[in-house]
């Protein structure tokens, strides 16, 4: 068919659907329709258990096979130790786990160990901390049980705390939709005549869509 003027160019590739015009190219450059623009899209799972996602439900423009998917994860912390008669130490966090899906391997962040019922790491249940993955931080809990992965507080200072669930972190290229996977709860408290030690913290998992710059995107 006959190029079609645009401005004062001419289109010199006109692609048609059923009915209508479905592309219009510019040499081997597509000026129409255009796509969504690229750009990081970035979610998370604050609740702990299963998820499931579609990556291009959140970045339209998510190319399988091309584009960077970040992941990030971190354990459940550990519960604090019970105190008195009969006391027992806090229960492991729970690990967060990204299951073989997409075309990719497992990979997980174990929880944080349970206080145990002496004074090894204090009474206070250990904070997360940070990451740092691909130039962004990523925020953990600062301790005593605060969301998402610090270890939960011992009853009493003669009882620890327990310990912060575990980072991890991967940048891969999905080849196939949906990524699942589990987030993880926190340890139990321990228990004893005296009280319970509080439970840690649940774990948590960040997902960041990246544009790979040096593929276009036509």
């Amino acid at each position: 068919m006959s190029p079609i003027a645009i401005g004062s160019g001419v289109a010199s590739d006109v692609r048609l659907g059923a009915n209508s015009v479905s592309a219009v190219y510019w040499g081997t450059t597509k000026i129409w329709p255009p796509l969504p623009a690229p750009g990081d899209e970035s979610w998370m799972w604050g609740a702990s258990g299963a998820f499931s996602f579609t990556g291009t439900s959140i970045a339209p423009w998510f190319r399988l096979g091309t584009d960077f998917l970040d992941q990030i994860i971190l354990g459940g912390g550990g519960g604090g130790a019970g105190a008195g008669v009969g006391n027992s130490a806090g229960s492991n966090g729970g690990t967060t786990t990204v299951n073989a899906s997409g075309g990719l391997p497992a990979f997980s962040a174990a929880g944080g160990t349970g206080g145990p019922t002496n004074t090894t790491n204090g009474q206070n249940g250990l904070a997360a901390g940070n990451h740092v993955w691909q130039g962004i931080t990523y925020v953990g809990g600062t301790g005593n049980s605060n969301a998402p992965g610090s270890g939960g507080q011992g009853r009493n200072n003669n009882v620890s705390g327990g310990r912060a669930g575990t980072w991890n972190a991967r940048t891969s290229q999905p080849t196939s939709w949906p990524i699942t996977g589990t987030v993880a709860n926190g340890g139990g408290g321990g228990g004893g005549l005296g009280g319970s030690g509080t439970a840690g913290a649940i774990g948590r998992a960040w997902f960041r869509c990246r544009f790979n710059t040096a593929v276009p995107i036509y």
